[in-house]
């Protein structure tokens, strides 16, 4: 489950998103949340790859010719990482931000 984290917490934290209401602070606040639970989910998978090993997880036990198989190594764990860093955006008060949370007036 726990390589399945970093797909479903940014899709979990964009469905949130679209049900708040239209106060940008709020919306700037839940994405940073879920932002910093994606980089600490895949911080979680690069320590649990290093020490037990390759990591593999078939979605919905299906046989891997006709479903979906995740797996992580280390090479593509810190990369999630390093995507996760990236992805990081501080919520500021900043109106004329080109943000992609923000949502046209």
């Amino acid at each position: 489950m726990l390589l399945a984290l970093p797909i479903l917490l940014p899709l979990m934290t964009a469905i949130v998103l679209h049900l708040l209401p239209q106060h940008s602070r709020l919306l700037r606040v839940v994405a940073f949340a879920g932002s910093l639970a994606a980089l600490a989910a895949t911080v979680c998978i690069v320590v649990r790859v290093h020490n037990a090993g390759i990591q593999v997880l078939q979605v919905a036990s299906w046989p891997a010719p006709f479903g979906i198989t995740l797996v992580a190594d280390l090479l593509s764990a810190l990369m999630a990482v390093m995507a996760s860093i990236i992805g990081q955006e501080s919520p500021s008060e900043d109106r004329n931000s080109t943000s992609p949370i923000q949502r046209p007036s």
